[in-house]
């Protein structure tokens, strides 16, 4: 029976919190006697041991996350990535507003020029409150 990976492998690799059940089915493979190819072997060996850095890593970067997210919000639920604060002044033309409020929102962010300048004159005639 060829073995892909040694059982400290094994072990490692189930200590650092992967999913040895699809690892543990390919490990004892039948119909030989010894290992039928090393190159796989060695690819697999290298291939998880950057998988267990890899998930240890992870684990290590989310740990901080989640410590640093209780120091500023006491009601954080899980890791604050960015805190932005934004203050703006928005201004705009009345006839906009006016426009909103008796015809509703533009179809395709369109507003429709026939309205727009029906509204102006109004405006421009004192008609509009």
């Amino acid at each position: 029976m060829p073995s892909f990976f040694s059982s400290s492998s094994l072990s490692i690799v189930s200590n650092s919190g992967l999913n040895t059940t699809s690892i543990a089915n390919i490990t004892n493979i039948t119909g030989a006697s010894s290992c039928c190819c090393p190159s796989s072997t060695s690819f697999l060996q290298t291939l998880t041991d950057k998988l267990i850095d890899m998930t240890k890593s992870l684990k290590k970067q989310f740990a901080e996350l989640e410590a640093n997210a209780g120091k500023g919000n006491k009601t954080a639920l899980g890791p604050v990535l960015a805190t932005i604060s934004i203050s703006a002044q928005l201004t705009y033309k009345y006839e906009y507003a006016i426009y909103i409020r008796r015809y509703g929102p533009p179809l395709n962010g369109i507003f429709d020029p026939a309205y727009l300048e029906l509204i102006k004159a109004e405006l421009a005639a004192g008609i509009v409150p």
